[in-house]
């Protein structure tokens, strides 16, 4: 073989592997933020850090002002599905070369990183607002000290199995037709948190959520199991999105 077709061989394979770079996971990811920049509006951000830090704020409870706002943030994480309805997004990445399951993939590490990021943020703006309430019983140190790290932990992995339910069905049917059927699991949860509240009215709002953490911290089973439905909701989950996508392209 000679040295020329060496060097074109070796040319070749350098591009072959530029093209993947160019399409792989990291670079959807890099174009999807691109993408959802502009249509985040600041004004937006203020209204779900303000509802968790005030209802956190008014009830003294941390946990109300958390799930709140982790419910509110789930908004932001159906820009993409959005966004692709109006402009066929996901087709212009077909057409610079994404393959479905690199944009499968990349939109399922968008969601569930976005959902943990607006988990965290949740809960550190509740804290923040309990901090300064003068109807709060504990301090946010406390409530950290008291075994409320699992009751919290148990809080984001609930909205990222939330969302992994949501996914397919946002695949299959779309933003607008999916947007009416994922809702139906936020008001079940809203539902019962209102139970919840109602239930601990007598010693005050937020008092049923109070319950639920203690039932929690009690019965550490809750969350292992949780924990342990995740990697299996999200295997299904994730197969089901890519069936439907590849099915709609």
């Amino acid at each position: 073989m000679s040295s020329s077709d060496t060097g074109g061989t070796g040319r070749e394979d350098k591009g072959k592997q530029q093209r993947f770079a160019d399409n792989g996971v990291l670079s959807f990811l890099r174009r999807e933020l691109l993408i959802i920049k502009p249509h985040v509006r600041p004004l937006d951000l203020l209204l779900y850090a303000g509802v968790a830090f005030f209802l956190a704020f008014l009830t003294g409870n941390a946990y109300s002002g958390a799930v709140a706002g982790m419910l509110l943030g789930t908004l932001f994480v159906g820009y993409p599905f959005a966004l692709d309805e109006r402009d066929q997004i996901d087709e212009k990445y077909a057409a610079v070369g994404f393959s479905d399951r690199t944009i499968v993939t990349g939109r399922y590490l968008y969601m569930i990183d976005g959902s943990l990021l607006v988990a965290l943020a949740a809960i550190v703006i509740s804290l923040i607002g309990v901090s300064f309430s003068r109807v709060a019983d504990t301090s946010p140190f406390v409530l950290l000290s008291q075994g409320s790290v699992g009751t919290m932990l148990l809080m984001a992995a609930c909205l990222v199995l939330l969302l992994l339910i949501q996914l397919p069905i946002y695949f299959y049917f779309g933003y607008k037709r999916a947007r009416f059927l994922s809702s139906i699991p936020l008001l079940l949860i809203f539902l019962a948190l209102m139970a919840f509240i109602v239930l601990g009215a007598g010693d005050g709002i937020g008092a049923g959520l109070d319950i639920l953490r203690n039932q929690i911290t009690a019965n550490t089973w809750i969350l292992i199991v949780v924990l342990g439905a995740l990697p299996v909701v999200g295997f299904i989950s994730y197969w089901l999105s890519l069936i439907s996508y590849r099915r709609r392209s």
